[in-house]
């Protein structure tokens, strides 16, 4: 059975390489737009509840991924809103890189297929 796989791979590793022009003119995906707080929990905790005390503190429960076992973490407003601006901020900063790079590859690929196109008509 191993000498069977040995003799198929080299060849399916080619086939795998191989790209035509037609495959090269694809449109890049386009990023949608995201809903932070789903983001936000995909980084590593999910809050399931965010409640505000008396004396102006903001307690978080988080279930930390891997776990069911929910944590408590409380911060002053002040700081609450900070860490909140903060995340945000980071998010944004994060999307403006996804989109630089998306546009990066749409360039590459289109000039991939500039090159295709003068390399068919022999230029």
């Amino acid at each position: 059975m191993v000498k069977g796989l040995t003799g198929a791979l080299p060849s399916l590793l080619l086939m795998g390489c191989a790209t035509t022009p037609a495959e090269v003119a694809q449109e890049p995906e386009v990023l949608e737009p995201i809903d932070i707080t789903a983001q936000l929990a995909a980084a590593g905790a999910e809050i399931v509840d965010v409640r505000e005390l008396d004396n102006g503190t903001v307690c978080e429960r988080r279930v930390p991924t891997g776990s069911r076992i929910a944590e408590e973490w409380c911060y002053t407003q002040a700081e609450y809103e900070a860490r909140r601006e903060a995340n945000q901020d980071i998010l944004r900063q994060d999307m403006e890189e996804m989109r630089q790079q998306q546009e990066t590859r749409r360039i590459a690929q289109q000039e991939a297929r500039s090159q295709a196109i003068r390399g068919s008509l022999g230029r």
